[in-house]
């Protein structure tokens, strides 16, 4: 949801090569990292969980960070040449999940509750 949320977004982090722009100082980034954090309180009720996922998008925002510095060229899933892709789906890693395994589809998301929009409010 989160690298979804940030590409859909605008243009900023949408093609597929721009995985290696993203900067934690982003406006969009703290506004994502917000929405998710919040929406996983309200929908529990429980402000643990929601400490919980702030705490798994930043773990997953230092990760994002430190692969978009190292010499190749981060994508969101292009692999070829000195081009690594961010995501992972399940079966190229033999059901070895990592930080971001991602789904092949939103059918596997859960649908007990509404989706968010897609668009981030302003202010």
């Amino acid at each position: 949801m989160f690298v979804s949320l940030l590409r859909l977004e605008n243009d900023t982090f949408n093609h597929e090569d721009r995985a290696e722009t993203l900067r934690r100082e982003d406006p969009l980034v703290g506004k994502a990292v917000e929405i998710l954090t919040r929406r996983a309180g309200l929908i529990t009720e429980r402000q643990e969980v929601a400490d919980d996922v702030h705490n798994m998008l930043n773990a997953r925002l230092d990760e994002w960070i430190y692969r978009s510095r190292l010499p190749s060229h981060l994508t969101y899933s292009t692999k070829r040449g000195d081009r690594i892709p961010l995501l992972t789906r399940p079966e190229d890693r033999d059901g070895d999940w990592r930080i971001f395994t991602t789904l092949n589809s939103m059918r596997d998301v859960e649908r007990a509750y509404p989706p968010h929009s897609g668009r981030l409010p302003n202010g």
